[in-house]
């Protein structure tokens, strides 16, 4: 997992309603990937 809270939150979240592994590994890369770049 990352070191970071908030995406441990939503991967625990996630897994606590039974999404798949990798939908999770998506859409954490996919978040971090917001976070960084920002909206454009």
């Amino acid at each position: 997992m990352s070191n970071s809270p908030f995406l441990n939150l939503i991967a625990d979240t996630m897994f606590e309603r039974r999404y798949a592994k990798r939908t999770i590994e998506t859409y954490l890369i996919w978040i971090k990937e917001l976070i960084l770049r920002g909206h454009p």
